[in-house]
């Protein structure tokens, strides 16, 4: 067991870095990495403070406590409302316009709700379920909803009908009935349980304890088992009915793949997935001396893929090329920064600064 002491110390330099590359609007960077490029394996900037890169590394922020979270967690929300669609609607600020989607939406509403920010998107959002029962991706609405003001809805129009002549629908990148397992983890973790999404978590479980995961924009499941399971750690949905014989083997199984490999970021996610699930760590032991070690060596300073975008083939339409990945320092350091809470609040009692 790691001394208190020395867990504290980390959170306050991984701290440190956080706000150190906090922007002055308050947002983070998004970072891309594109195969077929001329430079495949350089990260290249690709947007200033987008929503989504932003929310992100403020979650574990959420669940601590002291005067340099709150005011990176402070800078971050400005920065997030001034980036919304009258405070209701989040997408992805690219030269190419593309449809507001539920997953930049939810991600940004849940850190508001939880900074004790007002948002009122929640029936909305749950009017956006697939006949799958997932959320879909991008929000396209067909016909006004008594959810949306109509002056709010009259803009969400206008960038679709500017999304259609972009660049991004032309070269068929877009496609407007995408869901997925773990864009729909992240809806679920802002929405909660309500009557409307009852059959969501259903299948959502279902396809879990079936190890049956659908990947459109995030990478693989490794990131479908963290979304998941951080569902289960934070929000506490203790009573689902979720297979701990399937999440001992799933966790198991990324355990051993991560160990084969260098990628370091890999090794978090299945780390924090692991305290989520409140599972006995002693045979993980040496994964969590790996994440103390990678704090050690700055690897949370390492961009990493979190997050992508693709090709469906013609010839093969079930499959999806990964044309670009996304990530961010930002989002790398915040995973580390999550371990340390966890591992905190684990074996001693409480997260950081709340006790």
């Amino acid at each position: 067991m790691i001394e208190l002491e020395q867990i504290d110390e980390r959170i306050r330099l991984l701290l440190d870095y956080l706000q150190s590359i906090q922007n002055e609007d308050g947002g983070f960077d998004r970072m891309r990495i594109q195969p077929n490029s001329d430079q495949p394996k350089k990260w290249e900037l690709h947007q200033r403070s987008t929503s989504y890169d932003t929310a992100v590394p403020l979650i574990p922020l959420l669940f601590m406590s002291s005067d340099q979270t709150k005011s990176v967690l402070n800078r971050g929300v400005n920065c997030i409302k001034e980036n919304s669609l009258d405070n209701f609607l989040w997408t992805w600020p690219g030269p190419h316009p593309v449809p507001y989607c539920t997953d930049d939406t939810s991600i940004c509403s849940y850190v508001l709700s939880k900074s004790g920010v007002a948002v009122r998107n929640d029936r909305f959002l749950n009017e956006q379920i697939d006949h799958r029962q997932y959320y879909r991706f991008f929000i396209w609405p067909l016909s006004k909803s008594d959810s949306i003001s109509f002056f709010t809805y009259l803009k969400l129009k206008w960038r679709n009908r500017k999304v259609k002549h972009s660049q991004h629908f032309s070269l068929n990148e877009i496609q407007l009935d995408d869901s997925e397992f773990t864009s729909t983890c992240v809806n679920l973790l802002y929405l909660g349980k309500t009557e409307s999404n009852k059959r969501v978590w259903q299948n959502l479980i279902e396809k879990f304890n079936n190890k049956s995961f659908d990947f459109i924009y995030y990478m693989n499941s490794c990131h479908a088992v963290y979304c998941f399971s951080r569902l289960f750690g934070y929000e506490n949905n203790k009573d689902a009915n979720v297979n701990y014989d399937v999440v001992n083997q799933l966790i198991f199984e990324l355990y051993r793949s991560c160990n084969e490999v260098s990628l370091s970021p890999l090794k978090v996610l299945v780390m924090n997935s692991a305290l989520f699930f409140d599972l006995d760590l002693e045979k993980y032991s040496d994964l969590v001396t790996a994440c103390f070690r990678d704090i050690d060596l700055e690897y949370y300073k390492l961009c990493s893929a979190y997050y992508s975008s693709h090709i469906p083939t013609i010839e093969r339409p079930k499959e999806d090329i990964y044309y670009t990945c996304y990530g961010s320092s930002a989002i790398t350091c915040s995973l580390y920064l999550e371990f340390l809470n966890l591992y905190r609040k684990r074996y001693y009692k409480s997260y950081f600064g709340m006790g």
